[in-house]
């Protein structure tokens, strides 16, 4: 179980991220992209984003591109955390939505399969 405190830093982390990626990069491959989630490890020193690419025109190029930001990323966050050591940050696509999306089309044929018949 997470303590409260663990979560405020994820949410936290979640925040400043999206402020990062919304007023201080001006690349517009990085308008389309949405975090869903932050996980973080137990000591704070690894952090994995989920990002929503669905709409977007190339998203291995913006993983990449996300990833390789790592270091302003890292700047950012910690003139707002407040802390000495901010985590190492690894972007990845929150497959969940694709997985989801699948499962209701499925459903969605099933259904249409049935009234068919």
């Amino acid at each position: 179980m997470e303590s409260i405190e663990f979560k405020k830093f994820s949410k936290n982390l979640h925040r400043l991220l999206l402020k990062a990626l919304q007023e201080e990069l001006e690349d517009p491959i990085f308008k389309r992209v949405a975090i869903n989630f932050v996980k973080v490890n137990r000591n704070k020193t690894y952090a994995t984003i989920y990002c929503d690419l669905v709409n977007h025109s190339n998203p291995s190029l913006a993983l990449s591109r996300l990833n390789r930001l790592n270091a302003f990323f890292k700047q950012f966050l910690s003139g707002y955390l407040g802390r000495y050591r901010v985590p190492n940050l690894k972007f990845v696509s929150d497959e969940e939505f694709y997985k989801a999306n699948r499962v209701e089309n499925l459903i969605d044929e099933a259904v249409k399969s049935l009234e068919d018949a």
